[in-house]
């Protein structure tokens, strides 16, 4: 009888036991579910972010080709002209277009 006491109560031990692993296996779970979520949902921020960037970067390319395109077309216009002041802009206009073709 005293042994199947003792060993009723080795056995409540090994389930107390085997119980403290599963509650601490569950938290600790239940922790990484949470950083999961949390990184879940970071990374739609960063996503909604980077496709933000991208559209803003897109529209800044086509305004700076609209702006190109302009002064190509201004300075075309301008060739022709002998007034200085006109050679002068022309000459900036010329340099601006070059130097960003060097980036």
């Amino acid at each position: 009888m005293i042994d199947k006491v003792m060993e009723l109560q080795a056995e409540n031990e090994t389930l107390a036991s085997a119980l403290h692993d599963a509650r601490h296996e569950v938290r600790v779970l239940k922790n990484k579910a949470e950083r999961v979520q949390e990184l879940e949902k970071n990374l739609e921020k960063y996503r909604n972010g980077f496709e933000l960037q991208l559209q803003i970067n897109n529209s800044i390319k086509k305004k700076n080709k609209r702006y190109r395109e302009t002064i190509k077309t201004a300075i075309r216009h301008m060739k022709d002209s002998d007034h200085l002041g006109v050679k002068f802009a022309l000459g900036v206009l010329e340099q601006v277009l070059e130097s960003d073709s060097h980036e």
